[in-house]
């Protein structure tokens, strides 16, 4: 599932589509993954290299709008309808509101 696309101003889906949680495990469900820092990704620049296609201006772009902190910091959950809610998130991690 592609849910934000190629374009990195598109913004995500309202909801998840071919997802039921009825079905889905908890995994699914619950575990969102590894949360990685913007060091952590900046340590791993391939990893957002692959990410984009292998665009290099895109990968420029996303390297240098961490490394000058012009990003939006987010956490998306899915409810059991399959909507997404997606939450702005401080440096610290705290949810600070709703995004956008």
């Amino acid at each position: 599932m592609n849910i934000a696309g190629n374009n990195y101003n598109q913004r995500i889906q309202p909801k998840v589509e071919g997802f039921d949680p009825k079905k889905a495990g908890t995994k699914q469900k619950g575990n969102f993954g590894e949360i990685v820092s913007s060091d952590n990704i900046l340590n791993n620049q391939s990893r957002i290299y692959k990410a984009v296609d292998g665009d290099e201006l895109l990968t420029y772009e996303i390297v240098d709008a961490l490394e000058n902190n012009a990003v939006d910091r987010v956490l998306s959950k899915i409810d059991d309808n399959g909507n997404v809610k997606t939450l702005k998130l401080d440096i610290y991690g705290n949810k600070i509101g709703e995004w956008p």
